[in-house]
């Protein structure tokens, strides 16, 4: 990839390919930093914890932000369950009560 991206700036000119080199060795070293700070967690949670969290920002999709990890472990949200039926907070996305109220009032209808 990187070097598809050198022979496109070849076409521009030695600064562009100067300029492109910085971009991609600075997004690596960020992302090296990055992996570090995950992998630090660990000095304040179990590998187990850790391994949840990720599971868990993956699972909802929030897996490019160590922050959204760091603060899934501040909160206990690790331990919960995984479901369909919740956020990442494990808050329940239906109301349930209101599902269980038409419900009732359609079985009513159908008998009248």
């Amino acid at each position: 990839m990187k070097q598809a991206l050198l022979r496109e700036a070849q076409r521009f000119g030695p600064s562009v390919i100067r300029v492109v080199e910085n971009i991609w060795s600075s997004s690596i070293i960020e992302t090296y930093h990055s992996a570090q700070d995950l992998l630090r967690l660990s000095e304040q949670y179990s590998p187990e914890r850790v391994e949840e969290a990720c599971k868990r920002a993956i699972y909802y999709r929030q897996d490019k932000n160590n922050y959204v990890i760091s603060w899934l472990l501040e909160k206990n949200y690790d331990r919960l369950a995984l479901s369909t039926y919740t956020d990442i907070e494990g808050q329940f996305l239906f109301n349930f009560k209101h599902l269980v109220q038409e419900n009732q009032n359609n079985v009513e209808s159908n008998f009248m």
